[in-house]
């Protein structure tokens, strides 16, 4: 059972932090070709906020994953999975909503 939990929370804790790189990066893309735009200052502003606010809940789930216990008190390896899950989908959330935002597409 050990071994099992800490095979969960190892790949659950990887797993959150390369979808936060993923989203990190594709803001990045976006801010530095809209800088290269030169696009008005507000503008600017206004993406790095929103970026931050759509990256800030993968902070979170690091956490969760890492120390599943605090929500999870029976089985802490599968609630690492389930904040691993939750990454993916706020993955997919975060690049649904910033296309709304003017972050456009590929």
């Amino acid at each position: 059972m050990a071994v099992r939990a800490v095979v969960a929370k190892t790949f659950a804790t990887t797993a959150s932090i390369l979808f936060a790189g993923l989203v990190g990066a594709w803001f990045a893309i976006k801010i530095k070709q809209s800088a290269d735009l030169a696009v008005p200052a507000w503008s600017q502003a206004f993406r790095v906020t929103t970026a931050t606010v759509l990256l800030a809940p993968f902070l979170a789930l690091i956490f969760l994953c890492a120390k599943p216990r605090l929500v999870f008190k029976q089985d802490p390896w599968w609630g690492s999975l389930f904040f691993a899950g939750l990454a993916f989908v706020w993955l997919l959330c975060a690049l649904f909503l910033s296309v709304f935002v003017g972050f456009g597409g590929f």
